[in-house]
């Protein structure tokens, strides 16, 4: 037997080698000679090259590896569906682009989904045991079910990730809370009506802030308000009203009372309380417990340094 140490094939005898064989290497080559695929059954490599000569993909079957893109070009990839007729990128549903580093999915009547499956899950055909679930269709980002505890984490830029606790907004699924600021940032809430345009702060009509403690409520046109109901939540029974600057107790079916305490009450008796003011009997008790009870009325002129009572 002959061995034949290597093949040239050319169109014509005087034409540049289209292909050529020898050993455990294939190349394929344009009409000008230039070397656009090459197969190497040596090293388990499959490269492709444009029009200068430089690899632009690469198939690399030791490793499991795709390679597209670089020395000028764009690596991209274009999954279409069953429906497509052409293979223009446009009819693609799934469009991974290395330059502008974006993952395209879905449109063209078909709904993107990315779902991300736990070791456990059964089948991964089914996007109720994923763990995490990006919808496209409804806008939709579900996490957890399943066995498994939902999270979501924001860190500040100064955050090396080390711990979770450096977080400064935590929404946890399973205990159903949202923790806002620590880790050196105060934690704020803001809440906009519907005609701000949240260029700045100033339009918020609540603001919770942990830094001060303190409940911001009203502004922006909108009067601040409080309003606390029965269980049915269909009578109102506690209001307090910025707009008028009244607040109202009792009502609906209960009696309206005021109590204050003192420093050493446990509050656990209302009659405990040195200030009461009781709707249902129209009557105002004051002190008692060991405290004496005083009305000071000041004149105009009066700047309150000194407490002169008139009623005693």
């Amino acid at each position: 037997m002959t061995e034949m140490s290597a093949l040239s094939v050319k169109s014509t005898a005087t034409a540049p080698e289209t292909i050529h064989l020898e050993a455990s290497v294939a190349s394929v080559k344009d009409a000008t000679g230039k070397e656009t695929i090459r197969l190497d059954g040596i090293n388990d490599v499959v490269s492709v090259t444009e029009a200068g000569g430089k690899e632009t993909i690469r198939l690399e079957g030791n490793n499991g590896y795709i390679l597209a893109g670089g020395n000028g070009k764009s690596g991209q990839m274009y999954l279409f569906p069953l429906s497509a007729l052409d293979k223009l990128w446009s009819s693609a549903t799934i469009r991974l682009n290395g330059d502008t580093a974006r993952v395209l999915v879905g449109g063209l009547t078909k709904d993107g989904q990315l779902a991300v499956f736990p070791a456990s899950a059964t089948n991964n055909g089914d996007l109720k045991q994923a763990t995490i679930n990006l919808d496209g269709n409804g806008g939709n980002i579900r996490l957890g079910g399943n066995g498994v505890d939902s999270d979501l984490l924001l860190f500040p830029s100064t955050s090396m990730r080390v711990s979770d606790s450096e977080a400064t907004i935590w929404l946890d699924g399973e205990a159903g809370n949202l923790l806002l600021g620590g880790s050196g940032a105060g934690g704020n809430l803001l809440v906009f009506p519907s005609t701000s345009n949240r260029v700045n702060n100033s339009g918020v009509t609540i603001h919770f802030d942990g830094e001060t403690s303190a409940l911001g409520m009203g502004g922006s046109g909108h009067g601040g308000g409080v309003y606390l109901y029965d269980p049915t939540r269909t009578k109102e029974r506690i209001s307090i009203k910025a707009d008028d600057g009244n607040i109202r107790l009792g009502g609906n079916g209960v009696d309206g009372d005021l109590l204050v305490f003192p420093q050493a009450s446990n509050r656990s008796d209302s009659h405990t309380a040195t200030i009461q003011l009781e709707g249902a009997t129209a009557n105002i008790r004051m002190g008692g417990n060991g405290i004496d009870s005083d009305i000071l009325l000041f004149p105009s002129t009066s700047n309150r340094a000194s407490s002169v009572s008139i009623i005693n």
